[in-house]
Formats: C-alpha cells, sequence, structure tokens
C-alpha cells in the first residue's frame, strides 16, 4: 500500500511542475498583433487618416473649351458677328468649415478605429491566456481520471475477491461500476474539450503554446470610466455623433465658385471687337434653409441625445459588468481556498486509512476511496484555478492599463 500512496504523491508532484517550456506569452503576444482580426482595424484606421487629408483639399476644376457665334446657316461666316474660340475653367470651393468638420469626423473615426484595435489585441490574448489556461486543465485532469481509473480497478478487484469470500458488498460493486464508467465519460469529454482547444489556439497563434506559466494577479482597477477600452471606444462613438452635428451645421455655410473664360475673336476684320476676357464669382445662398438644412439640423441634435444616452447605459453596463467579475473572481478564489483546506484535511484521512489498513483494521476499498475522494478534490481545484485564470485575463483585456495617447 506504501507504494500506492507514493504513486499518489508522485502524480501531484508531476502535475505541480508544470511544462517544457517552448516560449513565453509576449512571444504569442507578438503574433497576435498581426492577427487578422487586429490588423483590419490598423488598416480601416490608415484609411479614415487619409481621407482625412484628403476632405480638406478642394476638388478638381473644370477646364472647358468651345467656340461662340457659330451659325449653321452661314458656313462662310459673312454675318457682322465673329465667331469666336474660349477657353476657360471653373472652380468650385466648398465652405472650408463643413471641410473641416468632415476632416474632424474622419479623424474621430480614425481614433476609433485604433482604440478598437487596441481592445481587439488585448481581447485576444485574454482568450489565448484562457485557453491556455484550459489546455493545462485538461492535461491533469485527464492525468488525474486515469489514475481515478486505475485505483478503481483495484478496488474492483477487491470487491470480486469479498464476493468471492462471501461479503455481501454487491451494492458497493456496482456504485464503482457506475463511477467508472463516469470517469470513462468524463475522459471522452476531455478529449472532445482537448480538441477544441488546440484548433482555438491554432487559430490564434498557428500552434499550441507550452508556455511555462501564467502570471495570476489580484483583480484592481481605479474605478475610472476612463480606464475601460469599452467605454473609450463609446465615447469617441459619441464624439463621431457631435461632428456629425457640426457637419450639419456647416451645411448651411455658403460654397463659393470661381469662373474664368479668355475668347479669341477669330476674323477680326469683320468686327471692331477684339479678344476678350471673362471672369466670375459666385456663392451659395441657403434660401430654402428653413425646409432643408434646418429639419436636418434638428434631426442631427436628436441623433446627439440619443447617442449620449447610449453612452450614459454603456458606462452603466460596463461598471457593472467590471464589479460582477471582481465577485466572480473572489468567489472562485475563496472556492480554491476552501477546496485546499479540505484537500489537506482529506490527505490526513488518506494517511490515517493507510495506516490502518496497514494494520489490518480496514480493507484496502477503504482506503482508495479516500485517494479517489482526494484525486476529485484536486480535479476541483485545477477546473477553479483555469477560471481564475481565465476571469483575470478578461477583468484585466477590459483595461486600457497605460495612457491611451501612447497608442501607436
Amino acid at each position: 500500500m506504501c507504494t500506492k500512496i507514493l504513486l499518489l504523491s508522485g502524480l501531484f508532484t508531476h502535475f505541480g511542475s508544470g511544462y517544457a517550456i517552448a516560449s513565453d506569452l509576449e512571444t504569442y503576444v507578438e503574433r497576435l498583433r498581426r492577427h487578422p482580426e487586429v490588423r483590419q482595424f490598423y488598416a480601416q484606421k490608415n484609411r479614415f487618416d487619409e481621407m482625412s487629408e484628403a476632405e480638406l483639399a478642394l476638388p478638381d476644376p473644370q477646364i472647358h473649351v468651345g467656340i461662340d457665334n457659330m451659325f449653321f446657316d452661314d458656313p462662310g461666316y459673312n454675318r457682322l458677328i465673329s465667331p469666336t474660340k474660349s477657353i476657360g475653367f471653373i472652380q468650385n470651393v466648398p465652405s472650408i468649415f463643413f471641410r473641416k468638420a468632415e476632416s474632424s469626423k474622419k479623424k474621430i473615426l480614425s481614433r476609433h478605429q485604433e482604440l478598437s484595435g487596441r481592445y481587439m489585441l488585448k481581447r485576444l490574448e485574454a482568450r489565448l491566456v484562457s485557453h491556455v489556461a484550459n489546455y493545462k486543465k485538461i492535461k491533469i485532469l485527464e492525468g488525474l481520471a486515469e489514475q481515478q481509473l486505475v485505483y478503481y480497478e483495484l478496488m474492483e478487484s477487491e470487491l470480486k475477491g469479498q464476493l468471492a469470500s462471501g461479503r455481501p458488498v454487491y451494492a458497493l460493486f456496482f456504485e464503482v461500476d457506475v463511477d467508472r464508467m463516469e470517469i470513462e465519460q468524463r475522459l471522452n469529454k476531455l478529449e472532445y474539450e482537448m480538441i477544441s482547444t488546440e484548433e482555438e489556439l491554432k487559430w490564434l497563434v498557428g500552434e499550441v503554446p507550452q508556455i511555462e506559466s501564467l502570471n495570476n494577479s489580484n483583480l484592481y482597477w481605479d474605478q475610472k470610466e476612463s480606464s475601460l477600452f469599452p467605454i473609450k471606444i463609446a465615447k469617441e462613438v459619441l464624439k463621431s455623433t457631435y461632428s456629425d452635428l457640426k457637419i450639419v451645421e456647416a451645411s448651411s455655410s455658403p460654397n463659393f465658385s470661381i469662373q474664368a473664360t479668355y475668347k479669341i475673336r477669330e476674323f477680326e476684320q469683320k468686327s471692331r471687337d477684339y479678344d476678350w476676357f471673362n471672369i466670375q464669382a459666385s456663392v451659395s445662398v441657403p434660401i430654402w434653409y428653413k425646409k432643408n438644412q434646418e429639419p436636418r439640423l434638428r434631426a442631427a441634435r436628436f441623433d446627439k441625445q440619443n447617442a449620449t444616452l447610449i453612452y450614459e447605459r454603456t458606462c452603466q453596463d460596463w461598471l457593472k459588468q467590471m464589479s460582477i467579475l471582481q465577485a466572480n473572481y473572489q468567489n472562485v478564489t475563496k472556492d480554491i481556498q476552501l477546496l485546499k483546506e479540505k484537500k489537506a484535511s482529506r490527505k490526513e484521512v488518506t494517511e490515517t486509512a493507510n495506516r490502518n489498513y496497514e494494520a489490518g483494521l480496514i480493507s484496502l476499498t477503504s482506503v482508495l476511496i479516500a485517494q479517489i475522494v482526494e484525486l476529485s478534490i484536486e480535479s476541483q481545484i485545477q477546473t477553479k484555478r483555469s477560471t481564475q485564470i481565465s476571469l483575470s485575463a478578461e477583468f484585466n483585456s477590459h483595461l486600457i492599463g497605460e495612457s491611451i495617447d501612447d497608442i501607436n
């Protein structure tokens, strides 16, 4: 029996020693920076940066050429009015206030994409940590379940011997058979979870990482709304709505146009006129302001009001969600502590049962049951630890962590 106890102790030692080091977490975070889910946001950011610059530029001028005073019924040009050739241009000048408003909105949209890209990187990092923790947990649970099956086989052999000797242990024998079937089903489920987790990891970083350890710190934040990515991103959406209002306000600003034409007299001898030059300037007048711009302005103000309410609700929702994550983390942490205390208590029971078995006071079945229970407690601890790491990663993924102006 001492051999069996040492086997159990060695099993725990193996689980506590960690895994072979293939690389650290930072290496995989660098890979995540190149993930399409992240890069798409920065591609959009660059797009809006270019559009912001383009919005300030003037539209291309229009060049026109033509012939004036050409009569179809006088191909010989015998009339006094001589035909003229003309060349000129038209340059439209949209309102500078409107162009600046459009450019400002593109800058806000660029900022929004930048923040979303940074947030996506942290979310993918949290998923990576969660899946790595789950991968480690599955490996450990598989080992624990296989060891439980070994103990159940030993118990089954022991019970068969007792049945052969005439002892009425049928109920315990069938109970062991049911419990062993549950362990086998658990192993099948773990096999599926392993495949699913490996595929998720490959989708994230292209392979199954073998990370030595995962950091798991206590959850803390300064309770400021500006510290959360979702709220910061929601604020950029709110700014975008404000910029829409500015665009509508600027739409009633005057637009200008400049037109110049140079005309060349074809037959100057038929007329005392010579070449001449025309120039015109025009400006738009918001005559239909009451029917056009004013309703649009009212609609934009209602849109701004609605966006403000959505932003306030988003702030409330995320403050609540962060508090729930903190409470859940603390609950899991307390569960782990209770399970550790229970495991220490069960270990004393197992050692006592082992001594009593060696003294011939109890059967081997009692010792095996104690060891199986100890393994079950260890399984619960490993499951809770995985959940704790996932909650920590989830919580920290929503935090900006540094000045948002430092984001490149």
